[in-house]
């Protein structure tokens, strides 16, 4: 007759590199808002482009177990974190040549 009926099976749990999307979300807050205020990108810009590149290397350093699952949110987060730095360094530089 019929064949019973048999429901599809669960799908795979997506697998995420959550210290990839840290990493790439400290790395353009820290960019993005904190970088260019003078005083407040060394109290929040450099401690959050540090914690970016940190991340971003333990992201790149674990995706290799995941198959390569979140190596681009941590490169991108790593690259952002040195960026970040950069400009602070830049703006220092820049505000002291002013006085």
């Amino acid at each position: 007759m019929y064949s019973p009926y048999y429901p599809h099976p669960y799908p795979p749990p997506r697998r995420g590199n959550g210290f990839g999307v840290a990493s790439l979300v400290f790395g353009l807050i820290g960019l993005i808002v904190f970088s260019w205020i003078p005083v407040l990108n060394v109290f929040i810009a450099i401690p959050l482009a540090l914690l970016a590149v940190i991340f971003g290397i333990v992201g790149l350093a674990t995706s290799g177990n995941r198959g390569g699952d979140g190596s681009g949110t941590g490169g991108t987060g790593l690259f952002l974190g040195l960026l970040t730095i950069i400009v602070v360094i830049c703006m220092w530089s820049w505000i002291f040549e002013a006085i």
